[in-house]
């Protein structure tokens, strides 16, 4: 299950539409399970990510390892090893984690927001 399917049905809630105190306090208190559920994945993404961080410089330490020696020049043995599929893969890697970290604690603000909204409307 990817990160965004897991949340759609609690994107709904996003819409900020005008609505009764009884259903607005209900909406809150789903944005607040919602909240949860992110930390919680948030914190699970940022572990990940610093496996991965530390996976994609163990590849690029192992690949200057094997640079051919007729490379002499830093930024050409850098280049080598940049070009190679298993630092890219190990670099994709860790992209793609940095990237649902960032939607996550994105989705967090925005539930954080439409709890405070619908907390707000609730009151009245």
């Amino acid at each position: 299950m990817s990160v965004a399917s897991k949340y759609d049905e609690y994107l709904q809630l996003l819409d900020f539409r005008d609505t009764s105190p009884l259903e607005a306090e209900k909406i809150a208190e789903k944005c607040f399970h919602a909240q949860a559920w992110l930390v919680k994945d948030i914190a699970a993404a940022e572990y990940k990510e610093l496996l991965l961080d530390d996976s994609k410089d163990i590849a690029k330490a192992e690949l200057m390892i094997t640079v051919p020696s007729e490379y002499t020049n830093a930024d050409t043995r850098n280049a080598w090893v940049t070009t190679r599929p298993s630092r890219r893969e190990a670099f994709e890697k860790h992209a793609q984690s940095k990237i649902s970290v960032e939607y996550l604690k994105r989705l967090l603000k925005l539930f954080e927001s439409a709890q405070y909204y619908y907390s707000g409307k609730a009151k009245r």
